[in-house]
């Protein structure tokens, strides 16, 4: 007797032609195998070798710190006057760069504040902030012993203390969490950054395969123009010729000797029974649409526009190409807040409380750091923007706002502004001039009701 046999498949399939069937449709045999994992000299001679792969780590790293930042509340700009003396900006910017490369990199922050470098920042006692120096991960280790063990704090499990080696001296120095800005690499699942020992991925992992496919596809074309047209010399008994040793040589010194009359007068000699032409080895068409096609996977994979990474011109504001940056520019700005913000903030309460710097030890009760916008109008564009707000503040004015509010929202900080903020006293006035207008409302309301 026979039985029918029940089985369960996700997804379609079919059992005469085989689709969706192991084994029989090839497209079940497509699986993802394991990334490659990239050690430091094969992500080095990336860097060094393929032109490509070094603009992908160094324009948004560049771009992170292009603008720089203001610190709100800081109107002397005291804090960026220091930053300018220990040259933040360029060092930042390598710190960035193999951030990205490597999977991570640290800032070590030199103060002078009576502790050793192995110890916790003693806050109350800062005269200077030094100065900074840039390590990689490959140089910063630590071991289980190193981390904080509070189970009630939020850094539990955290790395408290870093051995860094020094390459140029060959010395390893112990350095405590306080006194680092980390920077940690790609975003990884918690059990891949145990693996990279707290660490997260170099930029390079994850576009790495559409970068090799790009390469090839150069490396291909290259070789069709070298290819593309082919001199062919026809020679008669070339079979008997070559036959002999002696005839394969004739016939080698023959090629020799027409290439060397082909250079010295850009003319063939030829014998009577020779025939010399050029052909078209090989076809192009389609080539280029190939070539974009795999450009555009590079860009969509590694996040840059081809207007940057490979130096197009735009063809005008309102076209796709600056869309597309302004995309860019607020992915950039998500990352300067995630990599950025709190190591700037560390290194700028520091600076603050140093007694011998600009603020004489004494913190600003209210600040913080603010990135600069990336995407720079143009003259016409901003010149619109503050004609729309000086309509606006007329609006505001004749209303009843006083003009020295209007006056120090537009050029009270480090530069113009377009935002209106006012001072609490005056929301707390204006706050109850609306409640009591809307009590009086309500009240008119419920009369006509009645």
């Amino acid at each position: 007797m026979n039985k029918l046999v029940n089985f369960v498949q996700d997804g379609w399939y079919n059992l005469l032609t085989g689709m969706g069937v192991a084994g029989k449709d090839k497209r079940e045999n497509t699986t993802f195998g394991q990334a490659p994992r990239f050690d430091r000299s094969t992500l080095t001679e990336i860097y060094r070798g393929e032109g490509l792969g070094a603009r992908i780590i160094k324009i948004p790293a560049d771009d992170m710190v292009r603008r720089w930042f203001d610190i709100v509340g800081d109107t002397d700009g005291f804090v960026n006057m220091k930053l300018d003396e220990m040259s933040a900006k360029s060092i930042t910017t390598e710190a960035l760069y193999w951030d990205r490369l490597y999977g991570g990199a640290m800032i070590v922050i030199f103060l002078d504040d009576g502790q050793k470098l192995d110890m916790p920042v003693n806050e109350a006692n800062i005269r200077d902030v030094l100065g900074l120096q840039v390590y990689d991960r490959n140089d910063c280790t630590w071991t289980s012993s190193d981390l904080y063990t509070d189970e009630s704090k939020p850094n539990y499990g955290d790395v408290e203390y870093y051995n860094i080696n020094n390459i140029s001296t060959g010395k390893i120095f112990r350095v405590h969490d306080s006194r680092l800005m980390k920077f940690n690499g790609e975003i990884v699942p918690n059990l891949t950054r145990i693996e990279n020992q707290g660490w997260g991925d170099s930029t390079i992992q994850s576009v790495y395969s559409r970068l090799r496919g790009l390469g090839d596809s150069f490396a291909g074309a290259e070789a069709i123009i070298t290819e593309f047209i082919v001199g062919t010399l026809t020679i008669e008994n070339l079979q008997a010729l070559i036959s002999s040793k002696e005839g394969t040589k004739k016939v080698q010194e023959r090629l020799h000797l027409l290439d060397l009359s082909k250079h010295m007068l850009n003319t063939y000699l030829l014998n009577k029974n020779e025939k010399f032409e050029r052909v078209s080895a090989t076809g192009v068409a389609g080539m280029s649409d190939l070539i974009n096609q795999l450009i555009d996977a590079c860009v969509a994979v590694c996040g840059i526009p081809r207007v940057k990474l490979f130096g197009e011109q735009s063809k005008g504001l309102g076209s796709e190409a600056a869309g597309n940056i302004r995309l860019y520019y607020d992915e950039i700005s998500s990352l300067q807040e995630r990599k950025l913000q709190r190591p700037f903030e560390k290194l700028s309460k520091y600076i603050m409380l140093s007694r011998d710097g600009y603020f004489n030890g004494v913190e600003l009760e209210e600040w913080s750091v603010r990135f600069k916008p990336l995407w720079q109008p143009t003259e016409e564009e901003v010149a619109k923007t503050r004609k729309v707000t000086a309509d606006t503040d007329k609006i505001y004015y004749d209303l009843g706002l006083p003009g020295e509010v209007i006056l120090l929202n537009r050029f009270g900080g480090n530069e113009y502004s377009s935002e209106t903020k006012l001072p609490e006293n005056l929301t707390a006035a204006y706050e109850d001039v609306a409640e009591n207008s809307n009590m009086e409302e309500e009240e008119k309301t419920g009369e006509n009701n009645q």
